[in-house]
């Protein structure tokens, strides 16, 4: 075998352990997160953010799953159908705003935001524990 196609080989044995040692962070942090989440979000006291200004047919609500972790969620315009959600960071009361298209939200990180519509993985997530 030459030395190329061993090298080849190192590189692609070390690609795959630095992929399966990334899903298993990932997932680690995932169930840490679903974990948090069937703990406390029964016990949240939602606050609703304006409704989205027309056309758009959302509803926005947060509440603090722990001190300094938000719990957002984006609703139709009723309030029935969980559409996105999403968890992050931040120490004080978030800053949620409605943008062309958008919903932003402020994080310690910086801005983030959900595409409205949200996309078919915002829906699928919702779907999960």
């Amino acid at each position: 075998m030459s030395l190329h196609k061993r090298t080849l080989g190192k590189l692609a044995s070390a690609a795959c352990w630095l992929l399966l040692g990334t899903l298993l962070i990932e997932t680690v942090d995932y169930v840490f997160d679903a974990r948090l989440r069937a703990r406390t979000v029964p016990k949240c006291r939602w606050t609703d953010n304006s409704s989205a200004p027309d056309p758009f047919p959302y509803l926005a609500r947060w509440c603090f799953l722990t001190k300094e972790v938000v719990m957002l969620r984006l609703y139709d315009k009723e309030g029935r159908t969980l559409l996105a959600e999403r968890m992050f960071d931040y120490p004080d009361f978030p800053r949620i705003y409605w943008k062309s298209k958008k919903l932003g939200y402020q994080t310690l990180t910086g801005d983030d935001e959900i595409a409205l519509p949200p996309s078919k993985l915002d829906l699928w997530r919702t779907r999960l524990p």
